[in-house]
């Protein structure tokens, strides 16, 4: 069940709405065993509001969990970061990605990561120098760790900026065992570098998989 609170900040500028949606996941309809809650902002900027592929795609994670323990998530384009959020919460080793030069939504997603509880360390890699702080700075390059305790194990959830079809150093690192990918077939121009950056991850991480859902717009 997906509700909408009120303003995260109380802020509507600019005919900017920014709203906290939160999204219920459990066989339970009046007892959600999880719940993931949402920074959005409707204006247009296609990572900081949830698409319907988006929660699609959190639900199946949800449902596939026992499938799913264990591996290593990698989200590409995630934007508000619904499906590796749950994934998170279902105890797995969770990186989140997106576009590089998409601050404003790399910012949005370690405001999400606050949000629903996963206290936040951040770590800087710009030009060969490491930086440790406790608070985020828009550069590119940078990447958020995210620490969070499940039932006394301590796990980590990466939030990273990666710009498909760039083969920075980063994504040579990267070996995960389930891709996920919410409407990310949604701009042809960009075709070309998203199935070259998913086939170099699953050539990278040999018995990975790569899971989407697609909104057919026609």
């Amino acid at each position: 069940m997906d509700t909408e609170d009120g303003a995260d900040s109380g802020s509507s500028s600019g005919g900017n709405m920014t709203t906290v949606s939160q999204h219920d996941f459990g066989d339970k309809f009046d007892k959600p065993a999880l719940t993931i809650s949402i920074i959005e902002n409707m204006k247009e900027e296609y990572g900081l509001f949830v698409w319907p592929c988006s929660v699609i795609l959190a639900e199946y994670v949800w449902q596939q969990r026992l499938q799913f323990s264990g591996v290593s998530v990698l989200e590409l384009g995630a934007g508000t970061c619904l499906p590796g959020l749950v994934a998170a919460k279902l105890g797995l080793d969770v990186t989140l990605t997106d576009d590089s030069n998409k601050l404003e939504v790399l910012d949005n997603m370690r405001r999400v990561c606050d949000l629903n509880q996963l206290n936040c360390k951040v770590s800087y890699h710009y030009k060969n120098v490491v930086l440790h702080m406790k608070t985020a700075i828009s550069l590119e390059g940078i990447f958020f760790l995210f620490f969070k305790k499940v039932s006394d194990m301590l796990l980590l959830c990466r939030c990273w900026g990666l710009t498909w079809g760039v083969w920075d150093e980063s994504i040579f690192t990267l070996k995960p065992k389930l891709i996920l990918g919410a409407d990310v077939l949604y701009d042809a121009s960009a075709f070309d570098d998203l199935f070259a950056t998913v086939t170099f991850l699953l050539q990278n991480s040999p018995g990975s998989v790569f899971i989407t859902t697609y909104h057919n717009r026609r």
